[in-house]
This record gives C-alpha cells, structure tokens and sequence, in this order.
C-alpha cells in the first residue's frame, strides 16, 4: 500500500524502518527529497554487493564514500565534471596512487610540478607560453628551440662541447674562452696558430714564430712580401736572387775573408 505522513517519523534508540520489496521486479520510489543530517555520520547499506545506479538527475551534497565496493569504470560518467572539488590520494587518470597516466593533458592557466623530485616525461609541444623553473630543465636527448633568449644568464657546459651547425654566431660583446677553436685556426690567451702549424703569434712574447724551427717560410713565390723593415737582421743564411740596394753602409764581420766570403757571378 502506500504510506503518507506529514510529519516526522521518530525512531527510538536501536530500531530502523526497513522498506523490502516483495518482488525483485518491483523498485522504491521516492518522489522528493531524502535528507540525512550530516551530525549522524549515516551509512548507506545494500545486502547485494553492487549499489543500485542513481538517476542522471540526482544532487549529492556532501561526502559519497564508497570504500567497500570502489567505484568501477562503468559506472563513472565518461564525462564526468569535478567544478571547485579535489580528488585526494590518488591523481586523476592514475591506476595506483602517486603515478598518473593521460591521452592529452590540457591546462589553460598553467601547470605547476612540485619539488621532490617530480618530473614531467615526454614533449612539450606548442607551448606558447612560459617555463618557470628554480631549478633545472634536463632533456635525456636533446631540447630542441626555435628561438632561445637568455636574459641576464649564462650558456654552461661542464662535460662536453656546445656545437652550433651552419649558422653564424653574432655577438655585440666579447667571445671568452681559454682556447676558441676556429675551422683549423686555435686562438688561445698566449697564441694564434693553425692546425698545420704554419704560423704562430705570440703577443705574450711579441715575435712572431714558425711553426718548426728551420722549416717555415715567411711568404712564398707568387706571394711575397713588399717590403720588410728591420731594425738588424740575422741570419745564420741568406740567400738572394735579386740585387740588394742599401742607402747606408755595408758591414760584414768576418772571421776570414779569405776562407768566410765568397762572391760568384
């Protein structure tokens, strides 16, 4: 039959209101609101171990703890809205606690890893914002950038080589570096030379050197030197084939002009 009351229904101590169907094919229905005050902590029972699906139209308000029978896939809208609620202990889209696995993870305001030890793994794609770290941004491989600004820091590579590919370096300040290689050039704080050490500067020493002691010569046929300005020369040879003009004296020191000089021609 049916039950009105316009009341409240009071239970004394130890006694509970059971409303069994007679038939597994009738259901329960209840046609306006059911209200549990929160101060009596109730707990909803089925002698089954599978709750009865809600309508698409019920309100829960407050905490729905379902600890015997966890929720299953089935019976969790696939889209499910969580507006301004948290969802503790385990992350969205995780299969155990502290670890979560996502198709496409979206965010319009910004994604925050915390310290710990937390990393994100994989790319970052069509980032059109920012990356703020304290800390470090390492790539097992490699971080590929279209355009990369360093404002008021620094380029540092403590175990192997920085290599730039067929692209030209410009900088408005100093390039600075105990030895900066150059094709087959070595520029270093004491010295330029070449890899085929044909010629060596020595602003440290104020000379220029060979590369090889009696082996380099300082220009080359076809390639010669206008003029040459010295204060002395020495030479322990000098050999010429054109004629020498001299404004001044001539001195030649010699041990034995009979033996030391010779002239032919």
């Amino acid at each position: 039959g049916v039950i009105n009351d316009e009341g409240d229904i009071d239970l004394i101590g130890g006694t509970s209101i059971s409303i069994v169907p007679d038939d597994a094919a009738d259901t329960i229905t209840i046609n306006s609101t059911l209200v549990v005050p929160a101060e009596t902590d109730p707990i909803w029972r089925a002698a089954e171990p599978n709750y009865a699906n809600l309508g698409q139209n019920e309100i829960i308000t407050g905490n729905w703890d379902n600890t015997a029978n966890p929720w299953a896939d089935n019976e969790v809208a696939d889209n499910l809205t969580i507006n301004g609620g948290t969802i503790n202990n385990t992350p969205i889209g995780a299969g155990i606690p502290f670890t979560g696995a996502f198709t496409t993870l979206s965010s319009n305001n910004g994604l925050t890893v915390t310290a710990g030890g937390a990393s994100i793994t994989g790319g970052l794609n069509n980032n059109l914002g920012g990356i703020t770290n304290a800390g470090n941004i390492t790539g097992a491989t490699q971080i590929v950038v279209d355009t990369m600004t360093i404002d008021g820091g620094s380029i540092t590579d403590t175990t192997g080589a920085i290599s730039f590919g067929d692209e030209n370096l410009t900088t408005t300040g100093n390039i600075t570096g105990n030895q900066i290689l150059f094709d087959n050039s070595i520029l270093n704080a004491e010295e330029w030379s070449t890899s085929a050490n044909d010629i060596v500067l020595d602003p440290a020493g104020g000379n220029v050197l060979p590369g090889s002691d009696s082996a380099d010569s300082l220009g080359a046929i076809g390639i010669e030197w206008l003029n040459l300005y010295v204060d002395n020369v020495v030479a322990g040879g000098m050999t010429m084939s054109g004629d020498l003009d001299m404004s001044s004296n001539l001195i030649l020191n010699i041990g034995n002009i009979n033996t030391d000089f010779t002239v032919s021609g």
